[in-house]
């Protein structure tokens, strides 16, 4: 009797460790499936976008590869799709997809293909409406030209982007972009032009009346001066001129708490853990009791389990 049952627990343990090691050998022993079957799934795609980007991701894989004909097909497949994505109901998602497809010539070393991608994205941008894509796309494509060393052109889109971000009538959206083109200048080596560009922003914010969204402005352009444009004391400087307008908000502990909060990640972001401590503490005696600020509270727990 003892035998048997000896023996059930010896089967139930191999069983068991059969188990664990399917468990965690299944997903890596699996095979990835051979990119020409990826690239004929993209191909059997309807969206023309979703085909589009499809296809990107199989160019990556051949690319990853050093399979430059392959990923080349898979580029060309990838611009025809493009091209049946509307031009007038979808000028941005258009110009986006041939950023990239141009980007992916670029790696394949088709410099004339990349060159005709992104010139079928510029077309494209020009009918893009809103000001909010119409800047960040300008934004892209400069970038773009800065990895292709193309810096004459980047710096004329970077321009375009500047002036079109003033149809923004969101300030918030507006200093974001402006933060990213200030960051294309850096990597032009024009610290000079993105300076320049992160004093208007300033600007913005001292125009606003409002001392909350005045006060989240400025912690957006501390945080952009810190991470996009590595000057950390102007952005630390920028931060507590934020910190000292939010003091100044009355009767209303949830946007108060909020600037703190997003302060808060900023200094956590430079493992500044015991300044994003203490701006968290704060954030949570204001909202303390408080029904309105259940979001902020949700926003202080998920960063302190960051910390």
């Amino acid at each position: 009797m003892r035998q048997n049952i000896s023996q059930n627990i010896a089967c139930l343990l191999a069983l068991l460790l059969m188990i664990a090691i399917g468990g965690c050998g299944g997903t890596s022993g699996k095979k990835a499936r051979p990119l020409s079957e990826q690239m004929q799934d993209a191909r059997d795609l309807n969206d023309p976008e979703e085909r589009s980007l499809a296809l990107l991701k199989v160019a990556n894989g051949y690319l990853a590869a050093a399979d430059d004909l392959g990923a080349s097909n898979c580029l060309m497949l990838a611009t025809d799709s493009a091209d049946e994505i509307s031009l007038k109901r979808a000028p941005a998602k258009r110009a986006s997809v041939y950023i990239q497809i141009a980007a992916g010539f670029y790696e394949c070393g088709q410099s004339q293909d990349c060159r005709d991608c992104y010139k079928d994205a510029a077309k494209a941008i020009r009918k893009i409406d809103d000001a909010v894509d119409k800047t960040g796309a300008y934004t892209r494509l400069g970038k773009l030209k800065i990895t292709i060393n193309e810096p004459k052109s980047a710096a004329k889109d970077f321009k375009t982007a500047i002036d079109e971000a003033k149809g923004m009538s969101d300030p918030m959206e507006r200093v974001r972009l402006l933060g990213l083109v200030a960051q294309g200048y850096v990597d032009l080596g024009n610290k000079d032009e993105a300076d320049q560009i992160m004093t208007s922003t300033m600007g913005l914010s001292e125009s606003e009346k409002d001392p909350a969204k005045k006060a989240r402005l400025l912690v957006l352009i501390g945080t952009q001066q810190i991470q996009l444009l590595d000057d950390t004391q102007a952005g630390i400087a920028t931060i507590e001129q934020a910190k000292q307008v939010a003091s100044g908000i009355e009767n209303n502990p949830n946007q108060q708490a909020n600037v703190l909060i997003d302060a808060a990640a900023t200094y956590l972001d430079l493992k500044k853990k015991k300044v994003a401590r203490s701006l968290l503490n704060e954030a949570e005696a204001l909202c303390r009791g408080r029904s309105e600020c259940k979001p902020a509270m949700k926003r202080i727990a998920k960063l302190r389990d960051q910390m």
